[in-house]
């Protein structure tokens, strides 16, 4: 019997695994509409919910609210476009449906629980015929608002009555009736129910959390059978949550909640993980005393960067924030469009956060948002531009101050004119930027004693977001003076346009100002972000080695007194397709393991490593079905553990290398497991080597195991709970070499 995996317990001794990404996210950028900014002309309310499909389809449904009566409605992003389903239930005058959750299943097919205040339905898109069918009967009076789908089974779960306050149902086709699964409930009353689980993991976990009548958050898991999970710390929740969301990943739950401040004036978000069977708080509090945080949404990228949305009711903006190390850090830098209510986060396919939300400026209007980096500059990155011009008792003067910049991060252009005693000048000052974020523009004209003065300021914006546009004339004694100031921002939001004109005893005067605003922001280059999000370990990493003999069982030093092994380690992997490991790093350490091999770890389960004392295929167990040898010890792997701070720099990811074997014994080629879906507990866990990451071919990762892919990535925490496990196993073949050993 194999131990059950619960909830991310792991049997090593570090390091939860991600998959290689040459994702890098920007710090910086603009917020862009996907699609079209307005892709419903319906306005929305209550309910928004944001997901992703593995094909890169992105699904948002929310709660539609027409003319009259209220309706649930699913749209689509696919070849560039929204397009709308067909409405869920047919929208007349007097239907009212309510939206109460949507999730996918493991073929990306869209399934949502909706509610007439009667009974729940449970229905999902059929591509063939085009239509929305219903999955088993409709369930009455128990308030259906989650669902999960593993492979055919649905469970949903909602708010009971009575003795049952919460209630959690299950379907397995081709039954059509849904059957109540008896959990133990702990609350009277519970609300915000979420059912996550994760599509991008094949077998993922199930969780089902809920609020319950004392603000405990209550937590349930699934693998082979439902049992209850110990609830959330109340260090927040005491004071009463305000809403509650759960992501999964890696068969770990996350779990976002406002909750109230003592006052009951505000709220703030908190944010716990499970760790084995402890709730770990993932980095502070988000929010202050004097801000209002509502409508959190949670979810965890690929390479377990955290999230969370929500809107901030002060400034009425749409936030995302990023857990960096121990601190949650603004994610974009700024937060976005301001009128803004609910909130849902989904990692893409591209492993880029994407929000859905209703705009309140623009009649709840759905819309969905990503960060779009700016521009990489390919000129000069940090500019400053110049002109000071100086005229005393000088007529007739022009001053021309030109600047432009292209592809130019963080520019500066100052123009400043003085005239004093001086006739007739004429003073312009030019500023264009393109594919420059970040730019201060200030155009300044002093004019004393100076009549007949033009004073022209033209600055120009295009795909160039936060601009400071400031243009100031002062006539003093100058009377016939023109002062016209233009400012053209084009697809560059948070634009500041400040013109000032001040005359002094100068009559005649002509002050034109013109700021032009277009804010929607359409990218015309390929983005490449290359500003790095850091999560920094300050921990290390865990090798491993089992050493087995040519019969399964552990091995032991009588014979490998001439025996060594040694895997190599690079830090810092960069984007590409290198033919090798070692092209990534700037540093490595080769970790070697020499006799007397003493296991110092236990990796295996206690059933593999009495059966056969180790082994574990047939062959092995031939003849000893009935053997009570127990191990001498009850550990089966020798574990080294090597620092980031010495032996590696701190890394966000590492690669590693094949294992090499110096012996007077023959071995079979090496075997791996990073444990990024699979842990260890038996021989049979362990992968030979795919080094379709290394073989300098494009386009052939995807399909590649990546429990022995040779990458390993370590930006959080989180990670640092699975060891690299190495399986070296004597050839029962000792009259030949195998591949692999030197």
């Amino acid at each position: 019997m194999k131990r059950p995996k619960l909830w991310g317990v792991v049997l090593g001794v570090i390091l939860l695994l991600a998959p290689v990404c040459s994702k890098t996210y920007a710090a910086t950028g603009v917020w862009s509409n996907l699609g079209a900014s307005d892709f419903s002309n319906t306005p929305g309310s209550n309910f928004i919910s944001l997901r992703y499909a593995q094909d890169g389809t992105a699904y948002a449904a929310f709660q539609a609210i027409p003319s009259s009566g209220w309706y649930s409605t699913v749209y689509r992003y696919r070849n560039n476009a929204w397009q709308r389903l067909p409405d869920i239930v047919p929208v007349t005058a007097t239907s009212w449906n309510y939206l109460q959750a949507m999730t996918l299943d493991d073929q990306g097919r869209p399934y949502v629980v909706c509610n007439n205040g009667v009974v729940s339905t449970i229905k999902r898109f059929d591509e063939t015929q085009g239509i929305w069918v219903q999955v088993g009967n409709s369930i009455s009076n128990k308030g259906i608002s989650a669902i999960a789908v593993d492979n055919a089974t649905v469970y949903v779960a909602g708010a009971g009555t009575g003795t049952k306050p919460l209630v959690l149902l299950q379907l397995t086709p081709p039954a059509t009736t849904y059957t109540e699964i008896p959990i133990q409930v702990p609350g009277s009353f519970y609300q915000f129910i979420k059912l996550e689980r994760d599509i991008r993991e094949p077998g993922s976990r199930i969780f089902l959390a809920a609020v319950n009548n004392t603000n405990t958050i209550d937590v349930w898991g699934y693998s082979s059978a439902w049992s209850r999970l110990p609830s959330l710390p109340t260090t927040y929740s005491m004071n009463g949550v305000a809403d509650l969301s759960m992501t999964v990943i890696n068969s770990v739950p996350y779990i976002a909640y406002s909750f109230y401040d003592p006052s009951k004036s505000y709220t703030q978000v908190a944010v716990n993980m499970l760790n084995q069977l402890t709730w770990d708080f993932a980095g502070g509090v988000i929010g202050s005393p004097s801000q209002s945080l509502l409508w959190p949404s949670i979810t965890v990228d690929n390479l377990q960067n955290i999230f969370v949305s929500f809107s901030e009711t002060t400034s009425q903006s749409m936030q995302l924030f990023q857990l960096q190390n121990t601190s949650w850090t603004q994610y974009g830098g700024v937060a976005f469009a301001p009128g803004t209510n609910q909130s849902s986060v989904a990692i893409g396919t591209d492993n880029n956060p994407y929000i859905a939300y209703f705009d309140s400026l623009n009649n709840n209007h759905p819309t969905v948002r990503y960060l779009a980096a700016p521009p990489t500059a390919t000129n000069t990155v940090t500019s400053t531009f110049t002109s000071t011009p100086t005229a005393t008792n000088s007529p007739t003067n022009t001053f021309i101050s030109t600047a432009t910049a292209t592809n130019s991060q963080t520019n500066t252009f100052t123009s400043t004119a003085t005239a004093t005693n001086s006739q007739t000048n004429t003073f312009t000052s030019t500023a264009t930027a393109t594919n420059s974020p970040t730019n201060t523009f200030t155009s300044t004209a002093t004019a004393t004693n100076s009549p007949t003065k033009t004073f022209t300021s033209t600055a120009t914006a295009t795909n160039s977001p936060t601009n400071t546009f400031t243009a100031t004339a002062t006539p003093t004694n100058s009377p016939t003076n023109t002062f016209t100031a233009t400012a053209t921002p084009t697809n560059s939001p948070t634009n500041t346009f400040t013109a000032t004109a001040t005359a002094t005893n100068s009559p005649t005067n002509t002050f034109t100002p013109t700021p032009t605003r277009t804010i929607t922001y359409t990218p015309t280059r390929t983005i490449t972000s290359t500003v790095t999000s850091t999560s920094t370990p300050t921990d290390g990493i865990t090798i491993c080695l089992v050493i087995v003999n040519k019969d399964g069982t552990l091995a032991d030093n009588d014979n490998l007194a001439d025996t060594s092994f040694s895997i190599p380690l690079y830090d810092q992997p960069q984007p590409g397709y290198p033919k090798d490991p070692s092209s990534y790093g700037t540093s490595s350490v080769t970790v070697k393991f020499k006799a007397p091999f003493i296991p110092n770890t236990t990796i295996l389960d206690t059933e593999t490593r009495r059966r056969n004392n180790i082994g574990d295929d047939k062959e092995e167990r031939k003849g000893n079905e009935k053997s009570t040898t127990k191990p001498t010890s009850k550990n089966d792997a020798i574990c080294q553990k090597v620092s980031f701070s010495t032996a590696l720099k701190i890394p966000q990811s590492i690669a590693y290398g094949q294992l090499s074997t110096t012996s007077k014994l023959n071995w079979e080629k090496p075997k791996y497991n990073d444990q990024y879906t699979k842990l260890v507990d038996e021989l049979r866990d362990f992968f030979f080597y795919d080094n379709s990451l290394f073989d300098g071919k494009k386009n052939n990762e995807k399909n590649r195991n990546q429990n022995a892919d040779g990458h390993i990535s370590v930006t959080t925490k989180a990670r640092l709970s699975r060891p690299l496990v190495i399986l070296a196993r004597q050839s029962k073949l000792q009259g030949r070499k195998e591949i692999g050993q030197q």
